[in-house]
Parts: C-alpha cells; structure tokens; sequence
C-alpha cells in the first residue's frame, strides 16, 4: 500500500495535462484517482468511457462513446480513447504473418554446410488468478510430447518466489516439479533419438528480464497475462490458454495464435493434447 501512495503522489508532481482512462469499464475508483494526480489544477481533463449501463460519466471531462463496441479488442479500445488527442484511427486485427528465424551456425572448415538451430519454444508457468494457472503435470506431459516431436528447444519461464509471498507470490516449487520430471536423469536410462531433453531455466524477477528472455525464443505458449501480451508485442506467435477471460478482447495482438478455452472457464481443464495440437498447427502456419 505504502508503495502505491508513494507512486501517486510521484505521478502528481508530473503535472500532466491530461490522464486517460482507456479501459471500457466505467470506475469511480479510477477517476477519483485520475483527480487526485491532476490535483485539481485548472485547464486539466480526465478522458474515459461512458458508464452506458446507467446513462451517466459522472467525473469525467471528455466521454467516450462505447456504441458498437462490444467486439473491439482491447488494443482497440485504446485506440478508440485516443480519439480525444485528435487521432482518429482504429487498426485491424489481422495478424501479420511471422516466420521462425532459423538461426545458422557459422561453417568451419570441417563443414560442408551451416546447421539448423532447433525451434525454441517457450513455456511460461506463471498465472496470477488461479483459473489462469496450468498444472506442473500438464507442462511435463507436453513438453515430452513437443521434444518427442522433433527435439525443439524448450525454455521455462516463472516468476521466481514462494507461493506465499503476499506481494509477490512466485512459482519456484512448480517450476522445480517441473524442470527435476524433465531432466536427463529422470529419464529412461536408455534413451532414444526421440527422448526428451533438458529444458532452459528461465527465472524472471523483473520485467526487463521478462522481456529479454521472451525476446530470445519462436513461439510461447502461456495463459492469458502479461506475458502474452509482452510476447505479442515482440511479434511472437503464441499459443494461448484462457481462463475466465475474455478471448475477443484479450487474445494476442498483431501475431498468428491460437487460443484454448473450456466451459469450466478453468485453464486446468484444457488437456494436453489440445495445447500440443495448437502448438503444431499453429508452427506450421508459421512455417516452422
């Protein structure tokens, strides 16, 4: 809580013109705060959404208009707010298409010919609401399946930390049940070609990390978060498992996906084999 006081009062010495409310729904929660960064300085405004429900924007200094909005993603929505700035534009939602890079090895002179780095695929356990949080024993069987396939490399991503840790609860234990069930030495003792491999620990305590490692794979496979959403804006293709979200307003933006959903609105019930499916589909639409 102190930290959030803190932040606030550091957003009122900004002295910002003008704070926008980009998100649809309606809060007196958010414009109270609005006002409270704004400080009540004259020539200030506070631009949101119209309360459509009730008829009223009681609070706000430029109203948006939410008709015909009810299949807009939230990109768009953003996009839609900034109308009050004089841009007056709301982009499509065809994702562009986006091709593996294949990164090659240098030739040496005992090469004839560079060699074809594998796929890498990366697999993000981490979830805040618990609809949202796909088992440990989900990832093993599906990382199996996936190196089983053609031997991708595979890279865990979590937000490191106890899982009771009342600001920032972390998944250290799922991530270690789940990096000891696929390590070498927990597999057959005679293994195969087709035997999976060692997956990449990639523990991310700040965003700046997030970014880094999510920047360093070709696919990601996770559920609906902020992960997503940082991966989207990298170009990422993106294999995506909902919850009690909303997939027309928050499914990645801009890249080839897929998305996964079950009536439960419980990402636990969504079963491996459907997210290896999607993870197949959708690299070949990606032409990996």
């Amino acid at each position: 809580r102190l930290a959030q006081v803190w932040q606030l009062w550091q957003l009122r010495r900004q002295h910002f013109d003008d704070v926008l409310l980009p998100d649809p729904r309606y809060s007196l929660r958010n414009i109270r705060l609005a006002r409270f960064v704004l400080a009540g300085r004259p020539n200030t405004r506070i631009v949101g959404f119209e309360e459509t429900e009730h008829g009223v924007a009681t609070g706000l200094d430029v109203v948006i208009s939410k008709t015909d909005t009810d299949h807009l993603h939230q990109a768009q929505f953003m996009f839609l707010a900034l109308k009050a700035f004089g841009i007056d534009a709301v982009p499509a939602h065809t994702p562009p298409c986006v091709v593996f890079a294949r990164k090659r090895s240098v030739a040496t002179a005992n090469q004839s010919a560079p060699s074809a780095v594998p796929i890498s695929i990366g697999l993000h356990i981490s979830a805040r609401k618990p609809s949202q949080r796909w088992p440990a024993a989900s990832f093993v069987e599906l990382a199996k399946l996936i190196q089983a396939h053609d031997g991708a490399c595979l890279k865990l991503f979590w937000s490191p930390g106890t899982t009771d840790d009342l600001l920032h609860p972390g998944d250290d234990t799922k991530a270690a049940q789940i990096l000891t069930a696929l390590a070498p030495s927990a597999q057959s003792a005679h293994p195969h070609p087709g035997d999976p491999q060692a997956i990449a620990s990639v523990p991310t305590a700040s965003l700046r990390e997030l970014i880094d490692g999510l920047s360093e794979i070709d696919m990601l496979v996770c559920a609906d978060g902020g992960a997503l959403h940082i991966a989207a804006g990298l170009g990422k293709p993106i294999v995506a498992l909902f919850g009690d979200s909303e997939i027309k307003r928050w499914h990645p933006w801009g890249v080839p996906f897929r998305t996964l959903q079950k009536p439960s609105l419980d990402v636990a019930d969504i079963p491996v084999e459907e997210v290896f499916a999607a993870v197949m589909s959708l690299r070949a639409e990606c032409h990996a």
